[in-house]
């Protein structure tokens, strides 16, 4: 589903490795199941997509990509430290939301951005995954080296890589943004 991050899949493209967990949250014996394997990412320009959802009809609105695992290692824990909730029921809001932005792309209509916070899927995804958290592709289809915001997602997540973490990065802005507070609040002081 699309979603306002790409982690999974960016990190995914990087190493490969990946842990499912499930726990039991009902009333029953606790249980916490992992499965650990390696994953391959297929989105739908991807040939190896057709292979999991074969038909457009089969597909939920907002799929942007299937994630297939192959597994190596499964572990199983006692859980007795999960504690107990009660499944309701699924919340429907982002199939209906993914719906209206698949529709608007589909029409060539971009949805009204006074109403709606962006015109469409595409452009949604383009801003929301092309870049992980940390500046590592995400997804194929919508990354674009070219733009501005690919532009500086990649160059913040080179900082944070190399630069040892949030704290080089927060460091820098912080210290550009003093920068510039110091050199206007000298020239206002001046004035004054």
């Amino acid at each position: 589903m699309t979603g306002s991050g790409v982690e999974t899949i960016a990190h995914l493209r990087e190493t490969s490795r990946i842990t499912i967990m499930f726990i039991e949250i009902e009333e029953g014996a606790p249980l916490i199941l992992r499965l650990f394997g390696t994953a391959t990412v297929h989105e739908p320009t991807s040939p190896s997509f057709t292979k999991y959802i074969p038909s457009p009809a089969d597909r939920v609105p907002g799929t942007r990509a299937v994630v297939s695992v192959d597994i190596n290692l499964v572990t199983t824990a006692c859980g007795w430290n999960v504690p107990i909730y009660n499944y309701v029921k699924p919340r429907e809001k982002l199939v209906e939301w993914s719906q209206k932005m698949e529709e608007a792309d589909e029409a060539g209509t971009p949805l009204d951005m006074k109403i709606h916070k962006y015109p469409g899927m595409d452009y949604y995804r383009k801003l929301k995954n092309s870049r992980s958290l940390d500046g590592l592709k995400g997804l194929d289809a919508v990354s674009d080296a070219s733009s501005t915001l690919s532009r500086i997602a990649e160059w913040v997540g080179y900082k944070w890589r190399i630069g040892g973490g949030r704290e080089a990065t927060v460091g820098f802005a912080v210290g550009v943004g003093l920068t510039v507070g110091v050199a206007i609040g000298g020239r206002n002081f001046r004035k004054w």
